[in-house]
């Protein structure tokens, strides 16, 4: 019984292959743990390899060229994602506030520091 290791790749599991690792970046020092964090390298790189264009002048390239069903869901999903970043930055900066404002003589202790409690609770949410 032969090794399945020895047989020889058709055209197509060799072009499988190749399509598989052209999604690792090219240098081996940027290659990253997980599958997600090398993709998001490649797109960072790709631009710049194969157009000599940075990432965010391709990016914008490719959305003018894009239908506009396609621009209009990009969009959307840039909002949807701002609007959380933003929320996010919000409930940092408020607890910051509610745990300086403990220093204040007038300050109510419990109410302050449940707050940034529960403001930090929800953070990771």
């Amino acid at each position: 019984m032969s090794d399945p290791r020895d047989e020889v790749l058709t055209a197509t599991q060799q072009a499988l292959l190749g399509e598989r690792l052209a999604r690792y970046p090219v240098q081996d020092d940027q290659v990253t743990p997980t599958r997600l964090g090398n993709a998001v390298q490649r797109l960072e790189e790709y631009g710049y390899d194969r157009y000599r264009l940075d990432s965010q002048v391709l990016w914008n390239e490719l959305t003018a060229m894009a239908p506009e069903q396609a621009r209009r869901q990009v969009d959307t999903a840039r909002t949807s994602v701002d609007f959380f970043i933003a929320l996010l930055y919000g409930h940092t900066v408020l607890v910051a506030m509610a745990l300086c404002a403990t220093s204040v003589d007038s300050a109510d202790p419990p109410v302050l520091l449940g707050t940034a409690g529960v403001l930090c609770a929800l953070c990771p949410l």
